[in-house]
Order: structure tokens, then C-alpha cells, then sequence
């Protein structure tokens, strides 16, 4: 099976959308299927942990433009990036059977443009808020119900919703098994996982270690990626805290989460990806598409989401949630919630349709 996806990562995008693609593309690999990426030279872009994976990479010419709006992402118009990408797949002399899109700037009228150079269509989008024209559409939050694409996608199309469908990396499901072989470690609540996204522009980061500074003794487990603006900066916070650690674009990131007690961070990719391993705590989205998933996962008692970081607010939550009783239920919660098989659910959607 000959797979092409069309995604992107900036400063704008952020890294999410290439590491759930690298997700998926590595388990449709895993089944015998070849994957190709085709993404626009955006600057400060994560293409070369494609490459590191062993995925052939085409890139599109550099952007004219890549503003903060979804809309504008593509940095140029998507007729224009359709018939780029056109020209790459006839170039490559294939017909891919699964074309999939994770791009908040592609719509409709990018995918009808590229319908007769690729059998199938597959689109990963969070947002429902544009027409797409696909045969699968992957929509992986908790909050999803059926009529919010049900005029957005053909009547024919194959709509995958919800967390039984979230992309997990193998090295989650490798830790979740040897969690339930081998239990969790008692709670030591200096020890906190926190991670604002691959790129955090605002250095949501920095913040977050100068109020744990203030509130007491702590051994923050910090994440974050090869483009963060701030790395020197975070570099020199971290001597504050002796048995602290900044990691920067790890592979290991299921290993340092467990040997964390509590999460403080963004919401996103990693949500389903800590809640997999029952690791909660306190959430602060960081843009828009993340706040409506991140407070019905508040409302329901999986984690606590504050809107501001500051210490007063950091200093009431952990008070009132992490050394309560409710976190230690939440940590039940968001174990259960899944099963480890959500990633190889989605390939063999993809295997059976095509």
C-alpha cells in the first residue's frame, strides 16, 4: 500500500501534525505499507524527524507568507499548494492509494483538486469547522459526536471520532504494558512532567518554572523541542532546581513521564498520550482548538484546567487537586480510557478500504 501525506510544522503550526502523522506512518509501516511526506519549507520546522525515521521527504517551495490564523498556514493559496503537491506525486510516477491531510488550511478545495491523482483521501482534523471532500475522516478528541461533520464530509465517508481512535506512539503502548505488569510507583509530588508544546513561542515554559520556584521543592521533568526559541533561557532556570531535568526533542518521552507523579502543561497531542499512562494534573490551553476538549475533560474529573499561569492560581490547584483525593481518582480515570489499541484501529480502517 502506497501511502502520501500532506502535512506541515512552523512556529505558527507547531509540531503536533507531523508527530501524529510520524505516528501513524510508522505503524501503517509496521503492516508492509510505503509512506512518502510531502510538507512547504516552513522555517523552524521538525522535517528532519522524518527523515531521522527513514521516510522519504519532498518539500514544497518556501511559504510567501505564514501568519498566527489556521487559514493562512499553507503560506500560499491551496490551489496553488494542490498543484504543487500534484506535481511531486507525478513526479514520483505513483497513484497513492491513501492521500492523508493533517493541515487546518486545507479544505475542500484543495482535496477536489487532488482527487484524480490518488485512490482514497484521508483527512486528521480536530477543528469541524470546513468541507472537506474524503473517504476517511480521523477525528481523535474526547469531544467528538457525529453531527458536527455531518454536513461536512460526503455521505459515503468513514468517520472515525473519539479517543478509541487516538494516534499513540509504540513507545506509550510498550509503557502502558509495563504498567499494568508492573504497577505505578508511589506518588512523589515534587516530581512534575511538564510540557507546553514542541515550539512555545510565549515560553509558557519558563513561567511555569518560575512559579514552581516560588511555591517549593520541586524536580520539574521539562520537555521541549529542537525549535524552542527559549532553550538557552530554560537552560539556566533549570540550575534552580537540582534534581530537575530539561530533555530537548526526546524519544523517550513515555520513559520520563513515568517517572513523574503530575502534569502541568498544554493540551494537545500529549493529552491522550499522558492520560494513556494515568498521568493528570494541571492544563493550560494554548490556543484555541485546545480549550473546548480541555474543559469537557475538566467538566468530566480528568484533569484541572487553569486559563491563567500564575502563582496564586498554580498554588490553589495543587492544593486543592493535586494533594486531594480527587486527583489520585483521576489518575484511575484517565487510565481506563483507553486500551492500547487505538493506533492499529486506524490502520486497519485504512488496510480495509483501500
Amino acid at each position: 500500500m502506497l501511502v502520501v501525506f500532506r502535512v506541515d510544522s512552523a512556529t505558527q503550526i507547531g509540531t503536533g501534525h507531523v508527530m501524529r502523522c510520524l505516528t501513524l506512518a510508522e505503524a501503517l509501516r509496521e503492516q508492509g505499507a510505503h509512506c512518502t511526506f510531502i510538507c512547504r519549507n516552513h522555517p523552524s520546522n521538525i522535517y528532519s524527524l522524518i527523515e531521522k525515521k527513514n521516510f522519504p521527504l519532498y518539500l514544497l517551495k518556501n511559504p510567501s507568507d505564514c501568519t498566527s490564523s489556521n487559514d493562512n498556514w499553507l503560506g500560499v493559496s491551496q490551489i496553488d499548494d494542490a498543484e504543487e503537491t500534484i506535481e511531486i506525486i507525478k513526479f514520483l510516477k505513483i497513484k497513492p492509494d491513501w492521500l492523508i491531510v493533517d493541515h487546518y488550511a486545507i479544505d475542500v478545495t484543495w482535496e477536489n483538486r487532488l482527487r484524480g491523482h490518488t485512490k482514497k483521501i484521508m483527512v486528521i482534523d480536530d477543528l469541524a469547522n470546513r468541507v472537506h471532500d474524503c473517504d476517511v475522516l480521523l477525528d481523535q478528541n474526547y469531544t467528538n459526536c457525529w453531527n458536527k461533520y455531518e454536513r461536512l464530509v460526503p455521505k459515503n465517508c468513514r468517520v472515525l471520532l473519539g479517543l478509541e481512535y487516538a494516534l499513540l506512539r509504540p513507545q506509550f503502548i510498550n509503557a502502558r504494558q509495563k504498567l499494568e505488569q508492573e504497577g505505578r510507583h508511589s506518588l512523589d509530588y515534587r516530581k512534575v512532567f511538564i510540557f507546553f508544546g514542541g515550539v512555545d513561542k510565549e515560553n509558557y515554559t519558563g513561567k511555569a518554572l518560575d512559579i514552581l520556584l516560588e511555591l517549593g521543592d520541586f524536580a520539574p521533568e521539562v520537555v521541549i523541542g529542537c525549535q524552542n526559541p527559549h532553550h538557552e533561557v530554560l537552560q539556566e532556570k533549570m540550575y534552580q532546581f537540582p534534581n530537575g531535568h530539561l530533555h530537548v526533542q526526546v524519544d523517550n518521552i513515555a520513559e520520563i513521564m513515568m517517572r513523574c507523579s503530575w502534569y502541568l502543561g498544554a493540551g494537545g497531542s500529549i493529552t491522550w498520550e499522558r492520560m494513556c499512562l494515568g498521568l493528570t494534573g494541571i492544563v493550560i490551553p494554548i490556543s484555541d482548538n485546545q480549550i473546548e476538549f480541555s474543559n469537557a475533560l475538566d467538566s468530566d474529573g480528568f484533569h484541572r484546567v487553569i486559563r491563567d499561569l500564575c502563582t496564586e492560581e498554580l498554588r490553589k490547584n495543587y492544593q486543592n487537586y493535586i494533594l486531594d483525593l480527587s486527583f489520585k481518582e483521576s489518575i484511575y480515570k484517565s487510565y481506563l480510557l483507553f486500551d492500547g489499541e487505538s493506533t492499529i484501529r486506524v490502520v486497519n480502517h485504512l488496510f480495509q478500504i483501500h
